[in-house]
């Protein structure tokens, strides 16, 4: 804990035990009461400002910590305004919102939302971007729901909390939109803090119609303890120096449930107390705020399915080429085999001599070409997968195999050009009809075509796999 930590955090205490003596009996004067916020509040711009200028920090790192300063400095002189308004007027009943106090506060909660709107996100995708809005959307939205119940209705300057309401709900949306997402710049533990520093500032007041006495103020504890945690914030991003890369895909977290389950909670104890008769505002904002939950689930199972299908398909499917490869292939002649089917299996002639000369880069262009040569000549219901390398198969039911391959092979001889290279490729056809292990079968008759000069089309014959097990020398 740095020295302006340390310092806030007896601040906040003293805040803490002079308030509670005040709770008991007043006690000295207004202003010892309100010195604490100003004290921790300029602490606060002290850390921020030593955090920004540490030179083994990145820029953005210190960009972001220079810009909560600037927070600090005008939520400092609000609340300073609000002090002195009530040292000034300790008869008044009004809520005591002078001009700067509205000014500051808008100031300070401009200025953070600024500093973690300008930070990189990690994960831009539009479904991960779409779950992340509405997370925290829904924790915004279920602070304001606590807000308006606790404190907003029962203000009599409306438009003042209107105000301060709305710029702290976009604060509150702000660092939960950061701290939920995957950034690299802020330690992901100075981020929870200042997303604590932020709730403890916004929703402390909630709690002023629970106190009884008229120069007693939440916020003269809740302030302190807000600048004490994002003090605690600044320090710890010194510790660490700079966040490791958090993962692209950020992971789960129970933020949003807790606040439909926080909503839900003060909903079901106002309808059994009685207080929901006109407090339709509530009612609006649980039912919102679990639409958000539903529709965020909803979109989550949309993603889930689309990457079921992707999984899906990259372990059937070959990750160059896009054909089927050799579990689609031998799924798909398996449920053929009750029929009339021919497999052809081809080898490439010269693709050893094109990856040796030109690259692999080459030769994956020249694999692409081929694979989508011998698809434009595959007829509806043949399947062409690649088993690897340079060998494609394919499955021919029904009849006319012969032609097929013929229209192939054709379609393989005019050159293909590559990397500004026109080359002619052949290729060796094997053709295997009928039962059995048709795969083999093909294996062996393409052998032999590839024994043959040029580019060849052999069918399998009985006693091809003798011949080849014991060549003519």
């Amino acid at each position: 804990m740095g020295r302006h930590a340390s310092a806030s955090g007896l601040v906040a205490l003293a805040a803490a035990l002079w308030f509670g003596v005040n709770l008991v009996h007043p006690a000295g004067p207004s202003l010892l009461l309100w010195a604490p916020t100003v004290i921790a509040g300029a602490l606060l711009a002290g850390a921020l400002r030593h955090t920004s200028r540490a030179a083994d920090l990145p820029r953005p790192t210190r960009d972001f910590w220079r810009r909560l300063s600037y927070a600090a400095v005008a939520a400092t002189l609000g609340l300073a305004a609000q002090g002195y308004d009530v040292w000034r007027h300790p008869e008044s009943t009004a809520p005591h919102t002078p001009p700067l106090l509205i000014a500051g506060a808008g100031v300070a909660q401009l200025f953070i939302v600024y500093a973690l709107l300008r930070l990189p996100i990690g994960d831009r995708r539009p479904g991960t971007l779409l779950r992340l809005l509405l997370d925290a959307g829904t924790v915004m939205l279920a602070a304001a729901v606590f807000l308006w119940h606790f404190q907003m209705r029962h203000l009599p300057s409306a438009t003042a909390s209107l105000v301060l309401t709305v710029t702290g709900m976009i604060a509150v949306f702000s660092v939960m939109k950061v701290v939920l997402s995957g950034q690299r710049y802020i330690d992901r533990t100075s981020l929870r803090m200042l997303a604590a520093a932020v709730f403890v500032g916004t929703l402390a007041p909630i709690a002023q119609p629970l106190i009884t006495e008229p120069h007693l103020f939440a916020s003269m504890v809740g302030n302190p303890a807000c600048f004490f945690v994002a003090a605690l914030a600044a320090g710890r991003q010194l510790l660490r120096k700079r966040a490791a890369a958090n993962r692209p895909d950020r992971p789960f977290s129970l933020a949003p449930y807790v606040a439909v389950l926080a909503v839900q909670a003060l909903l079901v104890t106002e309808a059994a107390a009685g207080g929901l008769d006109n407090d339709v505002a509530m009612v609006v904002g649980a039912a919102l705020v679990t639409a958000l939950v539903a529709v965020r689930q909803l979109t989550a199972l949309i993603d889930n399915g689309r990457l079921v299908r992707r999984l899906d398909h990259s372990a059937t499917h070959d990750a160059l080429t896009g054909l089927p490869n050799r579990v689609l292939f031998q799924r798909r002649l398996d449920a053929q085999l009750d029929g009339p089917v021919a497999v052809a299996l081809l080898d490439l002639d010269g693709f050893k001599q094109v990856n040796d000369t030109l690259g692999h880069d080459a030769g994956d262009q020249l694999l692409i070409t081929v694979s989508r040569r011998l698809s434009d000549c595959a007829r509806d219901g043949d399947t062409v997968a690649r088993l690897g390398g340079d060998e494609f198969v394919v499955i021919l039911p029904g009849p006319d195999a012969d032609e097929v391959v013929g229209r192939m092979m054709a379609a393989l001889s005019e050159p293909i050009e590559v990397a500004g290279h026109p080359l002619a490729i052949g290729a060796s056809f094997g053709i295997a009809h009928g039962t059995g292990d048709l795969l083999r079968r093909a294996d062996i008759a393409m052998y032999a075509a590839k024994a043959q000069p040029g580019s060849a089309i052999v069918h399998y014959e009985p006693g091809m796999a003798a011949h080849r097990l014991n060549p003519v020398t």
